[in-house]
This record gives structure tokens, C-alpha cells and sequence, in this order.
């Protein structure tokens, strides 16, 4: 089977995210092993793309019951209800006011999954670490903006990280604050853009780790655990 070519794959997201925005231009449900989810407008998909699911499926290789967690950019909250009906207390943030939202009802909808398990959820509107910054985490996750280009509306932050990717600069100089204290970070890449965001971690003394690979289809995506380089 050919491997498809990191310019080939540029070209087909340039298609496949008009019908992305027109398809979740309407309240969707999505369904995850035993959770369902409302995707509201504005909001990321989480089935569309393969991203949150190849994070679920690595944390459903770890054990994360009584755990502290924080999200960040949580879109509809799945991963962060999926974690916390795993036994996590977990705090869900994104910088979106219409996630929140849409996290909220979801976290309700899900709320009898989430207490069986033993879990909690704490919602905050956050701008990156900007309101959490004097917590404690065991574990940090993050789906990340992938794509060059300016932010204009509030829906654009779940798919841009800036024209200069300014996203991964500020990440990084803050995420070393949390590594330092302790805190495990797990963070999903595609491959179009590892090597740019590799250079800025680089740059603020953050390692990535490959500790999981899944390849669905044309994209393959991988997780990574950061260190701080000694």
C-alpha cells in the first residue's frame, strides 16, 4: 500500500474541512464505548478525526483511578468523561465559552457512568494553563490545534495554533512549570506537524516521547509523553 504523502494529506484536509464545518453546523450525538456526547456547533468533532480516540485508546492501557487530571481544550468533554467514569478527578478546560457549554451538558448527560465510576469533573474556561496555574496534576492531556492560520472566530481554536504557532511557544514555556512539579504530559501528534512542533519543545527544554502509535487510514497519529531535558 502506498504511503500517502505529507503534502498529499495537506490537500485532502484543504477538502474535508468544508464538510466538516457543514456537517457539524447542527447539534450531532457521538458515541464512545459505554458515554454518549452531544457535539454542538463550533465545537470539535470527536469522531471525525482519529486524534481523540487514539488518546482514549491509551488511556484505557493506563490506570488512572484516583488520579488528578486536567484537560486542556476538552471540546465536548469526552476524554475528560471517559476518565472520570474511570475513577479520575479530573478538571476540563478550554478556551472556548460554546466547549464549555457543550462539556457541561455533556458531563450531565453522562453523570450516572461518571459517579459509578468514582470520578469528579471541574469545568473552567482557560486559556491554556491561565487559570489552573497554581494546581496540582498527575496527569496533563492534550489535543492540540494542528494547523497554521490566524484565529478568527472562537471555533478557530480547536483548529488553529496561530500563524507563527504560537500555541506550541506558549505551551511550552509553561508546561516545564508542571513538569517539574511532578505532573505526567501526554500530548497526540500528527506526523505533518512533528517536526515543527518538535523544534519549538526543543527550544523551551521539552523532550516528546513516542509511547503510542496508531495509523488509521491515510494519517497516522502518535502519543507523546514530555519530559523536562536535564
Amino acid at each position: 500500500m502506498r504511503i500517502i504523502s505529507i503534502a498529499e494529506k495537506k490537500l485532502l484536509d484543504i477538502f474535508y474541512k468544508p464538510l466538516v464545518l457543514k456537517y457539524t453546523s447542527e447539534t450531532r450525538t457521538y458515541r464512545y464505548r459505554h458515554l454518549k456526547v452531544d457535539v454542538h456547533p463550533g465545537v470539535f468533532h470527536p469522531g471525525l478525526f482519529y486524534s481523540t480516540k487514539t488518546l482514549l485508546f491509551y488511556l484505557e492501557k493506563k490506570e488512572i483511578k484516583s488520579k488528578r487530571l486536567l484537560e486542556l481544550g476538552c471540546g465536548t468533554g469526552l476524554i475528560s468523561i471517559y476518565a472520570s467514569s474511570k475513577g479520575a478527578f479530573v478538571t476540563a478546560t478550554d478556551i472556548n465559552p460554546a466547549a464549555i457549554m457543550n462539556a457541561g451538558i455533556n458531563y450531565n448527560q453522562n453523570s450516572t457512568q461518571i459517579n459509578a465510576g468514582g470520578g469528579t469533573i471541574q469545568i473552567l474556561q482557560s486559556d491554556l494553563f491561565n487559570e489552573v496555574s497554581d494546581y496540582k496534576f498527575d496527569l496533563i492531556i492534550v489535543n492540540p490545534p494542528y494547523y497554521r492560520g490566524k484565529i478568527k472566530s472562537e471555533r478557530d481554536y480547536a483548529w488553529y495554533a496561530g500563524e507563527n504557532m504560537e500555541y506550541f511557544e506558549r505551551f511550552f514555556s509553561s508546561v516545564t512549570h508542571f513538569l517539574s512539579g511532578g505532573s505526567t504530559c501526554l500530548m497526540v501528534l500528527s506526523d505533518e506537524v512533528l517536526e515543527s512542533v518538535n523544534n519549538i519543545a526543543g527550544f523551551y527544554g521539552v523532550k516528546l516521547n513516542e509511547v503510542f502509535k496508531r495509523k488509521v487510514l491515510l494519517e497516522i497519529n502518535r502519543v507523546y509523553e514530555l519530559s523536562a531535558n536535564a
